[in-house]
């Protein structure tokens, strides 16, 4: 993949210039402005995959916020994501389609609980690319807008799958999330600093994410609860791993 750096690199600074204009206008959050936020747990189901964190039996903690990207009226379709701070580690999800191509394209929808959200840009696993995917399951359906979300009462399921670039969906998890009663901090994810333990980046990945995240985290404060901005303070061409894997993660939920 190291044939990608070039284009990436022109693609970041690309990004980083849109995302420049925007924050004329929304010098907060360029994209992603309004979102909900949600806790609740990931319960791993075991596999054989060889990547660490994917195949631990662990339960984890998460906080996760679905948002719109650009923030169109409801009645548009807009591109949805899923952030997801799982443990320590955190990973964001967009909509998009399943199969190949269509998982590295992004996808608007008009409901914000529907999918299938992908990772859309691979990890750098021990044996090879790894993406991730999220599907809704059983209770939500017909929620279509962050206003019918905020004010939802049940719970909320995704099953987690794994994909080696275009190989078939594997079940990796579960997902049970419920909203958050405390909805004033909207915290910001660190997808490029904080990955899965075990799990990386690629060069081409932070070349081409780094420059527009950077900018649009400069005017506000880095709300990790604690952590800090690992990405902004990397290098921002190296590949990243996470190591070791907990079993168990002690970072608390709002609730």
């Amino acid at each position: 993949m190291s044939g990608l750096f070039p284009l990436a690199r022109a693609g970041g600074q690309g990004l980083k210039a849109v995302f420049a204009v925007l924050r004329l206008f929304r010098p907060d959050r360029p994209i992603h402005r309004s979102g909900v936020l949600l806790h609740g747990t990931l319960t791993h189901t075991r596999v054989f995959s060889g990547e660490q964190w994917l195949d631990s039996t662990c339960e984890e903690q998460v906080l996760a916020r679905i948002s719109r990207s650009v923030g169109l009226p409801d009645a548009l379709p807009d591109v949805v994501g899923l952030a997801l701070r799982i443990g320590d580690a955190d990973v964001l999800l967009a909509t998009t389609g399943r199969g190949a191509p269509g998982r590295f394209m992004v996808l608007p929808r008009r409901s914000v609980v529907d999918g299938p959200f992908t990772s859309l840009m691979p990890f750098r696993g021990a044996g090879g690319p790894v993406l991730l995917a999220a599907r809704r399951e059983g209770p939500g359906q017909g929620l279509g807008t962050l206003s019918e979300l905020r004010s939802y009462e049940g719970h909320l399921q995704w099953g987690l799958f794994y994909s080696h670039l275009r190989g078939p969906w594997t079940r990796c998890g579960t997902l049970n999330l419920r909203i958050s009663s405390e909805q004033s901090e909207q915290p910001r994810f660190d997808p490029v600093g904080c990955p899965p333990a075990g799990l990386g980046t690629y060069p081409w990945t932070r070349a081409l994410r780094v420059p527009s995240y950077a900018l649009a985290q400069k005017s506000t404060a880095w709300l990790h609860f604690g952590r800090e901005n690992r990405s902004a303070e990397s290098d921002p061409w190296k590949p990243t791993t996470r190591f070791p894997l907990r079993t168990h993660s002690r970072r608390t939920s709002p609730s």
